[in-house]
C-alpha cells in the first residue's frame, strides 16, 4: 500500500532536499497565504512525491522494516544528504560513516536527491526488484566523480538546427518510426531509445528539475558540478537541457498537437503534470536562453540517426537487414556475374544453333 507523504511531511522534505523558506502555516499544516512562501509548490510535486513514497516504503519492506518507523528511516536519510551537501567529495564508505547510516540508506539518499538508482553492489537486489537497473558506486569513489560516471557529456556540445529539431518532434517521431513516448523515473534514460519495447523513455518529472534550478540559480556563470552538489543541486547545465528538450525539441508547447500530446502523457501515462507548463524566469538567468546539448548529445545523435536511417519493421525489412552487410552484397555482386556468364554462355549456344542450322538450310534446300 502506497501512502504519499502529508502536507507537513512535503514542505519539510522541501526544506531538507531544495532549502525552501517555510512560514508558520506551512510548517504546522495550514494553508499558506504567504507571499514568497516556498510551501506554495509543494503542490506542483505531486508526481515527485508519489515516486519518494514509493522508494521509501519499497525499501523498507526489503529489508523487512515497519513501515510504522518511516519517520527514523526520513531522518537517517536527511543526514546522510547533510554529509553529501557539505562535502560531495567524499567517498561513499567516508559518507556512511560520518553520517552513521548504513550503504544502502546512502543509497536511498542520493536516489532521493537526484532519481539516480545507485547501488553499493552489483545488482542490489531491493532496487532490481522494482525494475530499475541500478549503477554500482564503488565504496572508495567520491560522490562527485559518481556523478559525473553516472551522467557523461560530450566534449563538444550539440545544437540543433530547426530542421533538426523539428524533425525530433514526439508528433513526429511516432509517424516516422513508430516509436511512442513512455515515462521514467530514472534521471539518466532521459531520451533512451527502447527498441525492444520501440519507445522513447522520457524523464518528465519538470518540478523536481525546475526545484533544483531555483536552487543552483545564485551560482555564477559556468559554475561546476561540484558548485551545483554543495548547494544540493543536480548539475545545471543538465537540468537545462533536460526542459529545453521536452519544451523545445519534442513537445514545442507553440505546437498545438504536442500540446495535446502533453495532456494525454498526463492522463494516461502518469506523466507529470507540471510538464505542460513552460516558465522559466523564475529559474532561468538571462545568458541561459540558449545552452546546447552536452548531457544530451550522446542521445540527440542516435535519435536523429534514427530518423534519417530508420531500422527495418516486419520480417521482410528484418530480412533484407541481415542479408545486406558487406559480405552479403559481395555474394550478391558474384552471383549476378555468375549469372550474366551463363546467360552470355546459352545465348552462344543458341546462336550456334541456328547458324548451324541456317548453314544447312543452304546446303541442303529442300524442293517442292
Amino acid at each position: 500500500m502506497r501512502k504519499e507523504p502529508t502536507k507537513v511531511d512535503q514542505v519539510r522534505l522541501g526544506q531538507k532536499i531544495w532549502a525552501w523558506n517555510l512560514c508558520e502555516q506551512c510548517l504546522h499544516g495550514r494553508i499558506c497565504e504567504k507571499f514568497g512562501c516556498d510551501g506554495k509548490r509543494a503542490k506542483n510535486l505531486t508526481r515527485y512525491w508519489t515516486f519518494h513514497a514509493n522508494a521509501v516504503i519499497d525499501y523498507m519492506s526489503m529489508t523487512g522494516k515497519c513501515l510504522a518507523r518511516s519517520f527514523e528511516l526520513h531522518e537517517t536519510i536527511f543526514r546522510a544528504m547533510g554529509v553529501l551537501q557539505e562535502q560531495p567529495s567524499l567517498a561513499r564508505e567516508e559518507v556512511a560513516e560520518r553520517a552513521g547510516v548504513k550503504p544502502a540508506e546512502v543509497d536511498l539518499a542520493v536516489r532521493l536527491m537526484t532519481m539516480i538508482p545507485c547501488s553499493y553492489e552489483t545488482g542490489c537486489f531491493i532496487i532490481m526488484e522494482q525494475g530499475t537497473n541500478p549503477i554500482f558506486w564503488g565504496p572508495t569513489t567520491r560522490f562527485d566523480q559518481f556523478l559525473e560516471q553516472a551522467l557523461p557529456t560530450v566534449d563538444t556540445p550539440i545544437k540543433l538546427s530547426a530542421q533538426q529539431a523539428s524533425a525530433l518532434m514526439a508528433r513526429k517521431l511516432r509517424k516516422k518510426i513508430d516509436f511512442r513516448i513512455r515515462p521514467t523515473n530514472d534521471l539518466r534514460e532521459h531520451l533512451r531509445l527502447d527498441r525492444g519495447r520501440r519507445a522513447i523513455l522520457v524523464f518528465h518529472h519538470t518540478a523536481f528539475l525546475k526545484e533544483h534550478l531555483r536552487l543552483s540559480k545564485v551560482l555564477p556563470p559556468n559554475s561546476s558540478v561540484q558548485d551545483c552538489l554543495r548547494l544540493g543541486a543536480i548539475p545545471r547545465q543538465l537540468a537545462l537541457e533536460y526542459l529545453d528538450s521536452i519544451h523545445k525539441i519534442l513537445f514545442p508547447l507553440a505546437d498545438r498537437t504536442s500540446r495535446r500530446m502533453l495532456n494525454d502523457h498526463i492522463r494516461n501515462h502518469a506523466f507529470d503534470h507540471d510538464i505542460i507548463k513552460f516558465e522559466s524566469a523564475s529559474f532561468r538567468n538571462p545568458e541561459e536562453r540558449d545552452c546546447g546539448y552536452s548531457y544530451l548529445g550522446k542521445q540527440l545523435k542516435e535519435l536523429l540517426d534514427e530518423v534519417e536511417h530508420p531500422l527495418p519493421r516486419g520480417r521482410v525489412g528484418k530480412f533484407i537487414q541481415r542479408n545486406s552487410d558487406s559480405r552479403h552484397m559481395m555474394l550478391a555482386t558474384l552471383a549476378g556475374v555468375a549469372f550474366a556468364i551463363l546467360l552470355g554462355f546459352l545465348s552462344l549456344i543458341v546462336s550456334s544453333v541456328q547458324a548451324w542450322i541456317a548453314w544447312q538450310q543452304w546446303k541442303h534446300p529442300v524442293n517442292n
